[in-house]
């Protein structure tokens, strides 16, 4: 939700960033979301449990940058003191051996990748006030 949010914002102008942007989370793109369990329905061998996510973690200024670099309009970043600093996740990657090694699944659509198909999406949504 966070690459919405991020359209969403450069699509006003601005992107706003809740502390310095260093906070980093594993993004994958729902492609490969649906994909893994297509896998993990044909793998099926009674109940386990699967990690499902990149294997990368990203940081909000490198997610905002690619989001602005596909929206093409330089929007300036701008910084917000994060009102959850006792409860707030700074980082989150998923390990991804086990999926790997038991079910063999891997993602196949890079951030950049799935950035730009989300930009192909919601920015014209944007753009014509379709959504807000």
């Amino acid at each position: 939700h966070m690459i919405y949010h991020f359209i969403r914002m450069s699509s006003e102008g601005k992107v706003n960033i809740y502390g310095d942007g260093k906070q980093s989370r594993d993004f994958i793109c729902v492609k490969d979301v649906v994909r893994a369990n297509e896998v993990a329905f044909n793998y099926a061998k009674g109940f386990d449990v699967f990690n499902v996510g990149s294997g990368k973690s990203t940081s909000f200024n490198e997610l905002a940058a690619l989001v602005i670099a596909a929206m093409g309009n330089n929007s300036p970043i701008g910084y917000t003191a994060n009102p959850l600093t006792k409860v707030y996740q700074l980082f989150t990657q998923a390990e991804m051996s086990k999926t790997k090694e038991s079910m063999g699944f891997s993602p196949e659509v890079s951030l950049e990748e799935g950035v730009k198909w989300m930009v192909d999406y919601y920015k014209p949504l944007f753009e014509n006030n379709l959504i807000k």
